[in-house]
């Protein structure tokens, strides 16, 4: 009842933040993963993935990213991730950024219901050290909680809501942003997943301006026997 609690406290969140929202704009992304189990508890993976923002008019950003994972136990995740993006800059340029993050994972069934709950700590670097678009880097704590619910094998559908948090910020203390997302998984096999959601992200704390991003995505998950 406590991930329910959770969703809906930032539903009721959207609808007073959006009120003040400077920009709103509609975004497409789309991105693939492929992973490949080393030994029974570790799992190594390379993805991608693309987002077009300004109405889907134009590359937002796009990133390619390799990562480890570690499964403790059936329940129980670990990962490290390295991520290589390209971000578009408010002149059209495009800048290079380079993101390191943990995550830890659980996750418990309950008959056709299951939930799962993930800590991120990530750390974003802008730029090289001497460029002149260089800063500090920014170390945020994300939490999401998901609930999911199985029709079948093939299908299933779920819910989640996530809290982004700077650590080292000079201006914003607590939630800074906040996602709330809903999809639909179509499991083909034991090898390949489709994966169709669309997301509000809801920033706050901005001096310039709340921005609201709705987000239709489509990831795909292939797994290498």
């Amino acid at each position: 009842m406590k991930a329910i609690h959770c969703i809906a406290f930032l539903w009721l969140m959207t609808t007073s933040t959006l009120l003040r929202a400077q920009q709103r704009d509609f975004v497409c992304q789309t991105g693939m993963k492929v992973s490949k189990s080393i030994h029974r508890a570790w799992e190594l993976s390379l993805g991608s993935q693309a987002s077009f923002n300004q109405n889907m008019r134009e590359m937002w950003f796009a990133y390619s990213d390799v990562g480890a994972a570690y499964h403790i136990n059936r329940n129980l995740t670990t990962e490290i991730h390295s991520r290589n993006i390209r971000f578009r800059r408010l002149d059209n340029q495009y800048a290079r950024r380079q993101l390191f993050f943990h995550t830890i994972s659980w996750s418990k069934s309950f008959g056709k219901f299951g939930v799962s709950v993930r800590n991120r700590v990530q750390q974003l670097v802008y730029g090289e050290y001497f460029d002149d678009n260089y800063k500090n880097p920014r170390w945020y704590n994300r939490d999401r909680v998901q609930l999911r619910y199985r029709f079948n094998y093939y299908w299933s559908a779920y819910a989640s809501g996530e809290v982004l948090i700077p650590l080292n910020h000079t201006s914003r203390k607590g939630i800074d942003q906040f996602r709330i997302a809903s999809g639909i998984n179509y499991t083909c096999n034991d090898f390949i997943r489709f994966d169709v959601y669309y997301q509000l992200q809801q920033q706050l704390q901005r001096t310039s301006g709340n921005n609201t991003y709705f987000v239709l995505g489509l990831n795909t998950s292939i797994s290498i026997p």
